[in-house]
């Protein structure tokens, strides 16, 4: 049969689907393409054709020869001559070394010219954590980080490895955890739990033991005692037994969101604005502060304490400074950012806010910048200060920035 040659003009719009954690960042996110391309009439019946599945189609020129790859897994050349079944979505192509690098939602394959696709990295390290949606961290001595997940627990992971070796409280979401000498102090969707230091539950505390809500959303270990913050107001567990107030005692509302200590006094964010609490002496509201009083939003969804001050995040209203004279000063550089609940830090140099939408904000010196940079998400949702850089919890994993990377987003 006489051979003709057809000249194909294919418009395909891209989408890529990026991953929960691993590899999806590992490839550049294509947005579109025109691809003219010949096809040998004899083998028509073998080329690809366009379908509904185009939307998620993704394609890339290796060695001069077009490559498809799309969301039902398969993998081929555009003439149709060379095709494989990955059995997953795919979400990037890319050259890697002398051959082809492919991410795909269980794993990443490569092949070299000539041969078949090839596991390289398997789905364990892909999800290292029961679930990608990161809420809470805490870096242990030993480099190994508690990794709290939204719905399914705590993880205990293992940097090294790229594995978690445990996971507890499986069934919970994980808001807060802190360490308290050996042991550990972590706020849950359903009580407060401590912990040993294998991380063998020693004791829970619910609203049948006096907590005034079983959803804590934030804990704080002082010399005097355990704090923490609940959906129906705040509670102190000290050796004189557990204490709690709420609106009625002076807070500004009761459910609360975020926690943090100067001194004596502790500052409680939550959905209706902050209040300074001092503890001595039991739980004695002093100070509250709305959008009547200074504040750009009364949603407070994290607060640190640095030097005389406590530094707010609000959820749209950037970031709010209260001063060691109890004065409230938004920053106006933070104008209309949303801070994600308790994703704050402050370490002698920097102060870091994780926000919705843009990354990581950071202080240094006064001034503040924002970056999302080297980030697989912009919404952030943890941080951590960790040996030699920024544990970043994301909805999509796990990140680590070198403290060099931080200070050049704020030089």
């Amino acid at each position: 049969m006489k051979r003709q040659t057809l000249s194909v003009l294919v418009a395909v719009l891209l989408t890529l689907v990026v991953m929960n954690a691993g590899c999806g960042n590992l490839f550049d996110k294509p947005v579109g393409m025109v691809v003219i391309y010949e096809v040998d009439a004899d083998r028509a019946s073998n080329a690809y054709k366009p379908s509904e599945r185009d939307t998620q189609m993704l394609l890339a020129v290796i060695d001069q020869r077009l490559w498809l790859g799309d969301a039902e897994g398969r993998l081929q050349t555009a003439d149709g001559e060379v095709v494989y079944e990955l059995g997953a979505a795919i979400h990037g192509i890319r050259p890697g070394g002398e051959g082809t690098l492919v991410a795909t939602a269980v794993g990443v394959y490569g092949f070299e010219p000539g041969g078949s696709p090839r596991p390289l990295v398997g789905p364990d390290r892909l999800a290292p954590f029961p679930e990608g949606y990161v809420t809470a961290l805490l870096p242990r001595p030993d480099g190994r980080v508690l990794v709290g997940t939204m719905n399914r627990g705590l993880a205990e992971f293992d940097p090294s490895t790229g594995r978690s070796a445990r996971v507890v409280l499986p069934r919970l979401g994980i808001n807060r955890v802190v360490a308290a000498g050996e042991r550990f102090w972590v706020a849950t969707t359903n009580g407060l739990f401590e912990l040993d230091a294998a991380l063998t539950v020693k004791r829970r505390l619910n609203p049948e033991g006096g907590l005034p809500h079983r959803y804590v959303s934030s804990v704080l270990v002082g010399e005097d005692g355990v704090y923490a913050t609940t959906s129906g107001g705040l509670a102190a567990l000290t050796p004189r037994g557990l204490r709690a107030i709420d609106s009625f005692h002076g807070l500004a509302g009761n459910h609360l969101y975020s926690l943090a200590r100067r001194g004596g006094v502790l500052a409680v964010g939550g959905l209706a604005g902050l209040t300074l609490v001092e503890v001595a002496g039991g739980l004695r509201a002093t100070r509250t502060f709305t959008a009547a009083e200074g504040l750009p939003h009364n949603w407070v969804n994290a607060v640190v304490a640095s030097g005389d001050a406590f530094f707010a995040g609000t959820y749209g209203g950037g970031v709010v400074v209260i001063d060691e004279e109890d004065r409230a000063t938004a920053v106006t550089d933070t104008a209309g950012i949303s801070i994600n609940p308790e994703a704050g830090l402050a370490t002698g140099e920097f102060i870091v806010f994780g926000t919705l939408t843009q990354g990581i904000l950071v202080r240094r010196d006064g001034r503040w910048t924002r970056t999302d940079r080297g980030l697989p998400s912009v919404n952030v949702t943890a941080l951590a200060a960790g040996e030699g850089g920024l544990w970043v919890g994301l909805d999509r994993g796990l990140a680590f920035l070198p403290w060099g990377n931080v200070a050049a987003v704020a030089p």
